[in-house]
């Protein structure tokens, strides 16, 4: 069982503790606040979650996260990350003013997912210095559609097949930054396009880990969409 412990205090100086229990062979997730049973689930085989709960005026969320071959436990009150010790609440009156808040850099939505989707465009780049650099070492992650565009662009003897690489890369990075400012359509549109290079790449050439590398990755993207927190609501024109 992995046990995660938060105490901290609320303006007014109260203590609080928040338990979270995740029993690996149960399956049993529990979420306890200051001894009161907030949630208590039994999770399929993935471990991520989001679970929602309230101490007095506030609002918390306790976030499971993969990380490689585990997972990373977070705490936030009221959209503040809240660490295992230390931490002190202020009250929803004197939180940040809004102009300083929509100043303020959001956190990534889809956190999982991003890491990922760096990796994918890095990785096809690098693989297409490689492959022009006549080395047969590839980085497992990168982006099969260059080498088809660049095939492709090759048929017709045109000068630029190298290109390939580049757009896919530049595409892939442009979806990352959208899903870095918390769009979730582009993140549903990096998995249907990573699929289908996952694909195309088992059909050319199989390879039992690179498909399970690209099989982790989509597993995360998949993950992030699934248990990101909702996405803020504006708040209201002022008059």
């Amino acid at each position: 069982m992995s046990t995660r412990t938060w105490q901290f205090q609320d303006e007014n100086l109260l203590r609080h503790v928040v338990t979270f229990d995740d029993a690996r062979w149960s399956r049993w997730q529990t979420l306890t606040v200051d001894g009161v049973v907030a949630a208590h689930v039994r999770r399929g085989l993935d471990a991520r979650a989001s679970h929602q709960f309230k101490i007095g005026a506030h609002v918390g969320h306790l976030r499971v996260w993969s990380k490689g071959i585990g997972y990373q436990y977070d705490l936030e009150v009221d959209g503040t990350p809240v660490a295992q010790t230390g931490t002190r609440l202020v009250s929803p009156t004197e939180a940040t003013p809004p102009v300083a808040a929509a100043t303020a850099a959001p956190a990534p939505r889809f956190r999982p997912a991003l890491s990922w989707l760096y990796w994918i465009t890095g990785a096809t780049l690098v693989n297409a210095v490689l492959y022009h650099a006549g080395s047969s070492i590839i980085f497992p992650v990168g982006a099969t559609f260059g080498f088809i565009i660049e095939g492709i662009v090759d048929a017709f003897d045109a000068p630029f097949g190298w290109i390939g690489h580049p757009i896919v890369a530049l595409g892939f990075w442009l979806i990352t930054q959208r899903v870095r400012g918390g769009s979730s359509a582009a993140l549903k549109l990096a998995i249907v396009l990573y699929s289908l290079d996952t694909a195309l790449d088992a059909l050319i050439a199989f390879d039992a880990i690179l498909v399970g590398l690209r099989a982790l990755a989509l597993w995360s993207m998949i993950g992030a969409l699934r248990t990101a927190p909702p996405a803020p609501t504006p708040a209201p024109a002022s008059s």
